[in-house]
């Protein structure tokens, strides 16, 4: 009878465990999936280097790394903000030569991205953005935009420099109105002082607005000082749905008032801090070790703000 019994429990577990990414809706890998990226022909689409504001296309691909920063300079002068554009890159990018990156977006009322950036699956590599300005990551700031089939390759890295309220992230620094990011793979390390995610730093999107986040898979180191986040840092209205976090996630500031638990310290494997309006996490793993000096750690969430409505998480797991 105990043999039965162990039996059953050995397979009760194994149907549980791998049952796991069904609870993420669609039983599929958690996280980033080449599988899910739909090659397109882009035959006849003009480069990015030949835009001018007199004859906009509705689309345009990237090609090499002056492209990338050439989307940087057309959005951060306020040339344009590509509402209605794909901009699809047609190839992995290196930008081993680009001494000074920009973040693409200064903030979300004057300079942002408010186009699709389609990534095709293709990799950035050796992108090293070292900052001194409030929003920074591949973007630095989008609004009503889709960021989708990226790959940030595992030798770049984003460090700000600004200390304060920095709001880092590998793929946006601060997201406003209605975002979606999807298939989306970062492998480099983001730091920062507060307000850092593996994918986004702040989500800054209001109801009913809303920053939707799903697929996508964080392998990078993310360390900061407070609000420090595997997928991201800290949240405003959002949905996270089938998301993975390997990544160390390390919040190290012990100034919390002697001692005194404080929310702003905080770290999680998915998510930093909890903050206003609504959370829904489903179907998202942590596999990354988190920790929160002096203060709160979670594997999928470190705190949630007391005005916080409507947090819901659902089909997680944390190693």
């Amino acid at each position: 009878m105990k043999r039965v019994t162990a039996m059953l429990l050995s397979l009760f577990l194994v149907v549980s465990l791998t049952g796991i990414p069904a609870l993420a809706g669609e039983n599929e890998v958690v996280g980033y999936s080449s599988a899910r990226v739909e090659p397109v022909d882009l035959t006849g689409v003009p480069d990015l280097l030949t835009w001018t504001a007199e004859a906009p296309a509705a689309s345009y691909q990237i090609t090499n790394a002056a492209g990338l920063v050439k989307l940087a300079q057309l959005v951060n002068e306020g040339s344009a903000t590509f509402a209605g554009v794909t901009v699809y890159l047609a190839s992995d990018i290196n930008m081993e030569l680009v001494s000074a990156y920009a973040p693409i977006g200064l903030d979300d009322t004057n300079a942002y991205f408010a186009g699709t950036l389609d990534g095709q699956g293709h990799v950035i590599e050796n992108l090293k953005a070292t900052t001194e300005v409030q929003n920074s990551g591949l973007f630095g700031a989008v609004k009503d935009a889709t960021i989708r089939n990226l790959v940030i390759g595992e030798h770049s890295s984003f460090l700000s420099k600004f200390m304060a309220e920095d709001r880092v992230g590998a793929v946006v620094g601060l997201t406003q109105g209605n975002v979606v990011i999807d298939n989306v793979y970062n492998m480099a390390s983001v730091q920062g002082m507060m307000l850092i995610g593996g994918i986004v730093g702040r989500i800054n999107s209001g109801a009913p607005s809303k920053t939707v986040i799903r697929n996508c898979t964080n392998t990078g180191s993310v360390q900061g000082m407070r609000r420090i986040g595997g997928i991201v840092g800290i949240s405003g209205n959002v949905e996270i749905v089938n998301c993975r976090n390997t990544g160390t996630v390390r919040c190290l500031d012990s100034s919390n008032g002697g001692g005194a638990w404080n929310a702003q310290h905080s770290a999680g494997g998915i998510l930093g801090e909890i903050w206003g309006n609504t959370a829904v996490i489903t179907g998202c793993v942590n596999n990354g070790e988190v920790t929160a000096k002096g203060s709160a750690a979670g594997g999928i969430a470190g705190s949630a703000y007391s005005a916080s409505l409507g947090v819901k998480m659902s089909g997680c797991i944390n190693y």
